[in-house]
């Protein structure tokens, strides 16, 4: 501290006199009290004696040679300040003008000569009290003024750092210090130390150079002691030649706080007083960081909290019974679709924004969350400002006091739009599967039954050419038969398409060529009361898909948007690259797009449809038009674009018409063709001696093929699975033909009894047949590939595969 004296336990006494005798005389009668006593003989002598003795009371002699009394006591005055060192003037001057100037100089008090001896320890004794008493209450007063000066800096609405910088520039005013530093030890070691803020005087970067790294320079066992006391530790080293005050600040956190101050070497040690003051600091500086690092904790807490309910789309409420206040998080104003804090909540924004089918819902959870105490759930749609429809999690719960009145009410809100769409898409999708298996098992037994009808009306049609004279009216009713069997077969391949897995045909194709080649029939289709409009982006990339089936889907969502708009409209077809896929719908990942994808669009300006409606219209015979329509024709879209690897989005809200999005993804390089392995060339019997073993489960299928090979007068075997026809094998080893249907009930289908057929019996020649889509692709044996009939067959199908594998 500036103008600092403490009283210390044993008195320092300097005697200033030129008469050796009169320093003789006062230091003897003055040292059985116990004084350090110093004597000097002249003023220059006395005044080097004051900064290194640092006298509590210097008795000074006023007439000296050279430097007289006064001029020493003005000087001890100019060096120390208004110190409270006692400067008693001994003299034989009793005059009033003497004294006053003496007093006026700083004197403390007058001794006249001659002394008496007898009361001189005495009076000595009584001014060195005084002196003390004095010096205490200065220091009192001193210590309330420099805490005063830190609590001014503590309390004002200023950032920590700030705090830190500003308290710590104080305190080197304060204690006349050269550093102070606020320091933290990071682990438990002491060994990692991290400085929070600092200060230093003009001529510390001197000081640092002589003394090295002064914080991390401080030991750690210091460090360790000095976190288990409660008071400052002063510190003093001979590798580190500065006096150091430290103390810990235990702050509300996991790491060792300390407060530290260091002084130059030639200074002098710390005094009990300003080891108070610096403690007392200290103390205040502690409570005051803690409240800090709390704060900082807890915006960090609630930042985190904003950050996670943001992330999760996770909102909070509280509505308290005292003031009927409601408070939202910054999160629910979003999941509603406002900016945060741009109104004051109430329950009326929950009402308002809940959708009509769920407002019922809405007020039933409020009612029960209100009167039970129990946590309450609910999930329903909400309609946000902007008219999007989304669906939120909503959980709360009431306090309720000892009548059952509500206290206060906690509750989150959480958008699960995203998660519940997913869910939707999975159970469409399963829905899709399921369906699709289920029309590949009918479309499978469809075909055996076409299979009977057909052919077998054909064999009748031959039978009344060859041998029986038919009317008109008879030749028309069997028209209308196959004309119906032809519709069913028609039907049966929809089907197919909607469950078929991959593509028969598929080849790579110029978009824009075949729009515009169908653009024509396009036109005719729509009318006059509907426009038609073509974009298409050049230099499209080739897409690989079912040629047929392409324009047929084309077709079918033309005739969709024709339907929706009874009173014409306006039809847009674009194509495009789509250059983000990924933002369009979750069901990408079903798919083989990636970056790109071609992007075909037809939109109407039709009546559109609800979600209810878009939701089902891929779905097999699901259709609004209950006069017409069959409803196969967009579940046959969306099985192709499946088959294609590619996505089929819907787009459509009631009153703003409908956009079908038919994505195809982009494949790099080109796809060869694909070329059959030629089956071997054996010599085989005329047909005429030739030995067909017909393998069907089917009666009625197996007895219209053996029909149709007894034309031409086979030899035929039958067999209705593969235990039978394999004992027909091995009884029958001339067999040329194995005609087998794939699936059969028992322990082997058609393609394993080809595989053990030909296996045993080389030169036997196999055609496989079935009504199954997924069973249809070629199946090969070696470097043999076998041929594959599709149910439903014709006579002519079956004896023109016949004569071609003989």
């Amino acid at each position: 501290m500036q103008n600092d004296l403490v009283a210390t336990e044993t008195p320092r006494v300097l005697i200033v006199d030129d008469d050796a005798t009169m320093r003789l005389l006062m230091a003897e009668t003055l040292v059985d009290d116990g004084y350090i006593i110093e004597e000097v003989d002249n003023g220059p002598a006395a005044i080097d004696a004051i900064l290194s003795f640092q006298p509590d009371m210097v008795l000074l002699d006023v007439k000296m040679p050279g430097m007289s009394g006064f001029e020493v006591c003005s000087e001890i005055r100019r060096l120390t300040g208004d110190t409270e060192i006692s400067v008693v003037m001994v003299t034989g001057l009793d005059d009033s003008e003497s004294i006053e100037k003496a007093f006026q100089l700083g004197a403390t008090a007058f001794i006249t000569k001659p002394i008496n001896w007898d009361t001189f320890p005495y009076r000595i004794q009584y001014l060195l009290k005084a002196r003390n008493a004095i010096v205490a209450l200065k220091q009192r007063e001193l210590h309330l003024e420099y805490t005063e000066r830190i609590s001014r800096i503590l309390t004002q609405s200023k950032n920590k750092d700030t705090i830190l910088e500003e308290v710590l520039q104080e305190m080197l005013d304060i204690f006349s210090a050269s550093y102070g530093s606020v320091f933290t030890a990071t682990d438990k070691s002491y060994r990692k130390i991290h400085i929070v803020s600092e200060s230093a005087s003009p001529d510390f970067s001197e000081m640092a150079d002589e003394s090295g790294t002064l914080v991390t320079g401080i030991d750690k066992e210091i460090l360790h002691r000095s976190n288990h006391s409660e008071y400052p530790l002063v510190i003093t080293s001979d590798n580190v030649p500065l006096n150091r005050l430290l103390m810990p600040l235990h702050v509300h956190n996991s790491h060792a706080w300390f407060l530290a101050l260091m002084r130059q070497p030639d200074a002098r040690l710390w005094s009990a007083s300003e080891q108070e003051t610096f403690y007392i600091i200290g103390l205040r500086l502690t409570g005051v960081l803690s409240r800090y690092l709390l704060m900082e904790k807890l915006h960090q807490s609630e930042s985190l909290l904003r950050q996670a309910q943001h992330i999760g789309h996770i909102g909070n409420w509280h509505w308290r019974a005292g003031d009927e206040s409601l408070s939202w998080s910054d999160e629910m104003f979003h999941i509603y679709g406002y900016m945060p804090g741009s109104f004051v909540p109430t329950f009326d924004i929950f009402h308002q924004s809940a959708l009509e089918e769920d407002y019922k819902k809405q007020n039933q959870f409020e009612k029960k969350v209100f009167t039970t105490g129990e946590v309450q759930r609910l999930e329903h749609r909400i309609r946000l400002p902007s008219g999007e429809v989304r669906w939120v999690y909503q959980q709360a719960v009431c306090k309720l006091d000892e009548e059952g009145h509500p206290i206060e009410v906690n509750g989150i809100v959480q958008d699960i739009t995203d998660r519940t769409r997913k869910q939707e898409q999975e159970t469409h999708n399963h829905k899709m599967e399921a369906i699709g298996q289920l029309t590949s098992g009918v479309a499978h037994d469809f075909g055996n039954l076409m299979t009977i009808a057909k052919g077998n009306l054909e064999l009748l049609d031959e039978s009344f050419e060859e041998g029986h004279q038919i009317s008109g009216d008879d030749r028309e009713i069997l028209e209308d038969a196959r004309s119906a069997i032809q519709d069913s077969v028609e039907l049966t391949k929809q089907l197919l398409a909607f469950s078929r897995k991959k593509s028969l045909a598929q080849e790579y194709i110029n978009v824009e060529e075949h729009i515009t080649k169908w653009s024509k029939l396009f036109k005719q289709t729509l009318g006059d009361q509907i426009e038609l409009t073509i974009d298409i982006e050049n230099d499209l990339p080739d897409v690989l898909v079912d040629v047929a089936q392409f324009e047929s889907s084309l077709l079918n969502i033309i005739l969709n948007a024709v339907n929706a708009m009874p009173g014409g409209g306006v039809i847009t077809i674009s194509a495009t690259i789509d250059s983000n896929p990924r933002a369009s719908d979750s069901q990408i990942t079903d798919s083989d797009i990636e970056e790109r994808a071609v992007c075909i669009t037809v939109t109407d300006t039709g009546h559109g449809m609800t979600e209810e409606v878009r939701r089902h219209a891929t779905e097999p015979f699901f259709t609004t038009r209950q006069d017409l329509g069959t409803g196969l024709g967009l579940s046959m879209v969306y099985g192709f674009m499946r088959q294609s690897h590619g996505l089929l989005i819907i787009e459509s809200s009631p009153g703003k018409g409908a956009s079908l999005k038919m994505l195809f993804p982009v494949y790099g390089g080109t796809h060869a063709a694909e070329t059959e392995a030629e089956p071997s060339v054996e010599e085989t019997p005329s047909v005429g001696e030739a030995t067909v073993l017909v393998v069907e489960d089917r009666a009625e299928v197996r007895q219209f093929a053996v029909r149709c090979l007894d034309k031409l007068s086979f030899n035929i075997l039958q067999a209705e699975n593969a235990e039978k026809a394999i004992d027909m094998l091995e009884k029958n080893d001339q067999v040329d033909v194995l005609f087998t249907d794939i699936l059969m009930p028992g322990d082997m289908n058609g393609r394993e009894l080809a595989d053990w057929a030909v296996k045993k019996y080389p030169n036997l020649k196999v055609l496989l047949t079935t009504a199954a889509e997924k069973e249809a692709e070629l199946h090969m044996h070696g470097n043999r590939v076998f041929d594959m009939l599709h149910k439903p067959y014709s006579k002519q199908d079956l004896l023109k595969h016949i004569h071609a594998i003989l």
